[in-house]
This record gives C-alpha cells, sequence and structure tokens, in this order.
C-alpha cells in the first residue's frame, strides 16, 4: 500500500463516519479509548512501514541469518508497502470484531454518562435510547457491582476487613505437667500462631490493593439510570414512541423504579392511543383454559405478564385501576362521565371500547389474574378493584338518555361495562376447573367468606359485592338486573358440586345469599330472589342448593304504619322475633 492510497483510505473511513447515524457517532465516542488502544498502535506501524528505507531498525546481529530473511526492500517479494496493507487489513478486521461484539466495556460507561446528559439537555430523547438501549444490562450489572473486576475487589476488600481470627493454637497440647506450665510453653504457641495469622490477614488483602475498584463505573451507571428514571421529558417520549425501553426500565431495582413505573403506567393509562391499549386489543382477551405467552410482540404487557410476579412486585395493577376510576368523576372528566352512558353502537363496538379505559383496564385485570393463577403466583392481584370500579360507574350510570332503550341487553356503554367486569369476576371462580392440582389457588378456607389472598376465593368474595351493588341500584333496570343474577346463577350452576372441589360452589351460594363478606339485608336478598325467579327455569333446575340458600334468606318485609311510638315499638319487637 502506498502512501497516497493509505491516506485515500483514511479520507474514506473520515466520509464514511460522517454518513454515520447519531446513535453510531456517539458510540465511536463513547468507546474512544478502546478504539485508540488498538488504532494508535496500528497507525504507527503502518507509518512505519511506509517509510520503512528512511526508519527502519537494523536487526540485532544476535539472530544471525534470520536478519536477512525478514530484512525487507522494495524488490522483495513482501515489500514494505505489503507489510503495511497486511497491517491495515488486521487492523480492520480487529476493530469489525470489536464492534461487532459491542464495544461499549464497563471503562465506556463513564464517557457514555456523559453523552447521554449532553442529549438530555438538549432533549435529543431519540439519539439517547439507540445509544443506551443495549446496554441496559451492563448498566445494571455496573450499578449493582455485579460486574466481574468489582466483585473481586469486594472479595479481597472483605479480608482486609474482617475481624482478626481467634488467636488460639488450633489444636490440643499435652500441658498437665506443672514444668510445662511454668514454662509457658502454650502461651508461647499462643503468641506464635498469633502472629502468623495476622500476618497472613494482611498479606492476603494486598492483591485487592493492586485491582480497581470500579467506583468510578458504578457512579456513572447509577447516574445514568438515575436519568433514565427521573427525566420527565424522557418518560413521555418512551410512553409514545419506545414503550418497550420504558417497559424494560421498571423492573430496575430501588424505589426510582417503583416510582417511574407507577408514572409510566399513568402515562400509558392516560393515553388511549398507547401502546398498552393496542396490546390489549391484540390479546383478544385471556383464554382462561391454558396459559397464553406473552413474546417480544407485546412489550409492556410482555414485560408485566410473562412472569406475573413483575406485576405483582410493582402493583402494576394501581396506576391503571385508580386512572380508570379518577375518569369516573364528573368533576374530572365530565366528557367520559358523559361517554359511557351513551347507547352502544357498531363504531363502538369495533372500535370505540378498544380505547376506552373502562374496557381496557378491566381486561388488563383479566389478564393479569389469570396470568398469576396459571403461574402459581400467590397473590390474588387486587382483583377485588372491581369492586370499586362498579361502585364508581354506578355513581354516574344513567339509562335515560335519548335513545336509551331499557329492555336491551346492555342499555349503556356502562352496562357493558359492568357486564364485562361480572363476567371476568365469574372466569376467575371457574379457573378452579383449569388450574392443575397442587396449585396454590385452589385450597380454600371454608368457614371463612372473605378474601383470603387465593384467586377464586377472592373472586368469589368480590361477585358477592358486586351483584349486590347493581341489584341495590335504583338507576339500573330491572332487566339488567336480572341479566346479571342469570349470570351468577350460571357460574353456581358450572362449578362441582361434590369432590375437593364443591367447596368453592358452596362458599359462592353462601356469600350470594347473603352471608358474612356482605352484610345480609333484606332488600338484597329480597331483590336476588325476585331476580332469580325472573330467569330460566331450565337453569333455576340446576341450582337447587342456590335456591334454597336464597328463599331461606328472604325475611318479611317490614311493616311501616303511622301508629303511636308505643304500637310502633311492640310491632317492631314482634317482626324481630319472627
Amino acid at each position: 500500500m502506498t502512501q497516497d492510497g493509505f491516506l485515500s483510505l483514511l479520507a474514506l473511513l473520515l466520509a464514511a463516519v460522517s454518513f454515520l447515524p447519531a446513535s453510531r457517532r456517539l458510540h465511536l465516542r463513547a468507546t474512544l479509548r478502546r478504539s485508540l488502544s488498538v488504532s494508535i498502535p496500528a497507525f504507527l506501524l503502518v507509518l512505519y512501514f511506509e517509510w520503512y528505507e528512511a526508519f527502519h531498525l537494523p536487526c540485532p546481529a544476535i539472530f544471525g541469518d534470520t536478519c536477512r530473511k525478514v530484512d525487507m526492500t522494495m524488490a522483495s517479494p513482501f515489500g514494505p508497502q505489503d507489510a503495511a496493507l497486511a497491517v491495515v487489513l488486521v487492523w480492520a478486521a480487529i476493530m469489525g470484531l470489536l464492534y461487532r461484539r459491542d464495544a461499549v466495556g464497563p471503562a465506556s460507561l463513564v464517557a457514555l454518562h456523559a453523552i447521554a446528559g449532553d442529549l438530555a439537555r438538549v432533549r435529543d430523547y431519540a439519539t439517547l435510547v439507540d445509544l443506551v438501549e443495549s446496554h441496559l444490562d451492563l448498566i445494571d450489572r455496573a450499578a449493582d457491582r455485579r460486574l466481574s473486576r468489582q466483585r473481586h475487589y469486594d472479595w479481597w476488600a472483605r479480608r482486609r476487613l474482617a475481624p482478626p481470627p481467634d488467636f488460639r493454637i488450633p489444636f490440643d497440647l499435652d500441658v498437665a505437667t506443672e514444668a510445662s506450665v511454668e514454662l509457658g510453653w502454650r502461651t508461647k504457641l499462643d503468641n506464635g500462631w498469633a502472629t502468623v495469622c495476622s500476618w497472613g490477614r494482611r498479606t492476603s488483602g494486598v492483591p485487592g490493593l493492586l485491582l480497581p475498584s470500579g467506583r468510578m463505573i458504578e457512579q456513572s451507571a447509577r447516574g445514568l439510570r438515575s436519568l433514565f428514571l427521573s427525566d420527565v421529558g424522557l418518560r413521555r417520549y418512551l410512553v409514545s414512541e419506545r414503550p418497550a425501553f420504558g417497559a424494560r426500565l421498571m423492573t430496575c431495582p430501588g424505589y426510582e423504579a417503583g416510582d417511574f413505573a407507577f408514572r409510566f403506567l399513568s402515562d400509558l393509562a392516560a393515553d388511549t392511543e398507547s401502546s398498552l391499549y393496542r396490546e390489549i386489543e391484540r390479546t383478544g382477551g385471556w383464554d382462561h383454559w391454558r396459559p397464553r405467552v406473552l413474546d417480544g410482540n407485546y412489550p409492556v404487557l410482555g414485560i408485566l405478564l410473562h412472569d406475573a410476579r413483575v406485576a405483582n412486585d410493582l402493583s402494576a395493577y394501581r396506576p391503571l385501576a385508580e386512572h380508570f376510576i379518577s375518569r369516573l368523576r364528573a368533576d374530572n372528566d365530565r366528557a367520559y362521565v358523559a361517554s359511557i352512558n351513551l347507547r352502544p353502537d357498531r363504531l363502538w363496538d369495533e372500535v370505540g371500547k378498544h380505547h376506552d379505559p373502562g374496557f381496557a383496564i378491566p381486561v388488563f385485570f383479566d389478564l393479569m389474574v389469570t396470568a398469576a393463577a396459571f403461574q402459581n403466583v400467590r397473590s390474588h392481584m387486587w382483583l377485588m378493584y372491581a369492586d370499586h370500579f362498579v361502585d364508581a360507574i354506578l355513581r354516574v350510570h344513567d339509562e335515560t338518555g335519548p335513545g336509551i332503550d331499557p329492555d336491551a341487553e346492555w342499555p349503556t356503554r356502562g352496562s357493558e361495562i359492568l357486564y364485562h367486569i361480572v363476567s371476568a369476576l365469574v372466569a376467575w371462580i371457574q379457573l378452579i376447573e383449569g388450574l392443575p392440582d397442587g396449585n396454590w389457588h385452589l385450597t380454600i378456607e371454608f368457614d371463612r367468606i372473605d378474601g383470603d389472598g387465593r384467586i377464586p376465593k377472592s373472586a368469589i368474595v368480590s361477585l358477592a359485592r358486586v351483584t349486590q351493588a347493581i341489584l341495590l341500584a335504583p338507576n339500573v333496570g330491572q332487566r339488567f338486573k336480572s341479566y346479571v343474577v342469570e349470570i351468577v346463577t350460571r357460574c353456581v350452576k358450572t362449578l362441582p358440586d361434590s369432590g375437593d372441589r364443591a367447596a368453592f360452589r358452596e362458599t359462592l351460594v353462601r356469600a350470594l345469599s347473603g352471608e358474612a363478606a356482605i352484610s345480609r339485608e333484606s332488600d338484597f336478598v329480597t331483590a336476588a330472589w325476585s331476580a332469580y325467579q325472573s330467569i330460566d327455569y331450565m337453569l333455576r333446575a340446576g341450582t337447587p342448593d342456590f335456591e334454597a340458600a336464597l328463599k331461606a334468606a328472604v325475611r318479611p318485609p317490614r311493616i311501616v304504619m303511622p301508629f303511636a311510638p308505643a304500637v310502633e315499638s311492640a310491632i317492631k319487637s314482634i317482626t324481630t322475633d319472627l
């Protein structure tokens, strides 16, 4: 390779660098130290061979005839210019291997931190994410001192700081004679052993003094992670453009990640065009008979539900549920409250409801709770938020608007949301038929009707409370109330009435007939009995236990007449005895 050819090659390389994306150029800048460690020796070696005639070093005479073989001239078959070309080729191959393997190492994190800070200040978030996305694992390991160099240094440091050993000789001698005691042999041996142990402890820490501590790398990695988790502009950019990166940040350790996860999920819920809503729509709901694998096509749901313990640890249900409940307050979002009281139409069914938090967030709960049940996660995943959803909807529910048909299956959009919440609770109870033997959620405390952390049992309690709220709501039509009772009656019918899992059916019957977890109010039991009598008789024939429990719980109506106080008190005592 001639000098002109080498200069031309350098010019081409510089021109090629100018065409690289900004993230790749910054990548080269962050790894400049590693690049220079290879490039400077190679560059000097190329210059040496290019100017070999003027600067070549004489071969030591000690090598004898070998010098004659390695000495190059312009007329040699393998001349200096050929050697320069060979160096350039090897140089290019080494650089290619470095960057194919990913040249960002622990030592590059200091420079990467400085570059990331500059990009965040100018709000070039796209370049920032492209630059660091593939290095999050390295950043986490460096921030938590899990790199090899950090662990080795810490191990030696612990040896240096370890408490002194017990300076007693580890074996016993026969010192029973008075002479040996007077001579103090035992004391001398103990002192000698103490000296050996002290010297060994001091010298064992010497190698640790020669190792790098990695403190600067640790500080840079923690600074990078804090930047990702605290920058408000970056979080908003991730919500709309790079949700996969944001979902990955939620799994970082520490309280900052928990706060970021809450805000990130809240922002996703607030943006009805976000990746969260699109992913929920693509799932089509959960298959309650076998677990579903959420792969890389679901960047947010995959992080949260591939291992449902992540969603449980992050309390992922809380920001989504609280967002939905807040939207159902007229003083917060009057337009949304008005929208759920509209009549469902085809556009709503095909498009609108998939971008409505009232539909999407209960579906998310269905996905999350079902995943936790199949994965044997020991948590009810706060499925009792269903109670709060129903209460919030009923507070603003209105079936008196124009075009509303009270006798329709779903008079309003809010009615359809109530239906899906009730259906989800029923599906979580029916999981007992699909969960394998030995699953933690299949055990039940029969004597207590309250949530005990297990999903089917908690769903039973929540279904009873939701049913009571709907049946006692004055702003819900009788047709829809009967529809809800029909759904829960079908649930009772599908549960086994014998065997190990029959306790779930009996517990559900007891809860729906007003026992324990919900107050045994005569108004509720009367409303449930009235709605039960209006459903199909064939369905009632399959639930004699439910019918008997309701009939036994019905109380005679309270007599209210304008009697004198003494007479009214006597009537009250008689009706109480009855």
